[in-house]
């Protein structure tokens, strides 16, 4: 049984969703982009964007490898 890899970044997304998913980055979320505080929204919104930003460079790395390793196995 030869067992296939997707090239989906489902990990990346699974991981994504649980810094998102819990109560610390729901209210990361909100005071980054929803909040009325000026200072609030001029601290957290860079972190937030760095931190998008590095999930999507890891989902990306991860569609590559497994791009690379479907392609290799054939």
């Amino acid at each position: 049984m030869t067992r296939s890899v997707t090239p989906l970044p489902w990990i990346s997304a699974l991981l994504a969703l649980a810094l998102v998913a819990n109560p610390v980055g729901w209210d990361f979320l909100h005071s980054a982009f929803l909040s009325g505080d000026q200072l609030g929204q001029n601290i957290a919104r860079p972190l937030v964007l760095m931190a998008i930003g590095v999930v999507l460079v890891l989902a990306l790395a991860e569609y590559l490898l497994r791009r690379w390793l479907r392609a290799r196995r054939t």
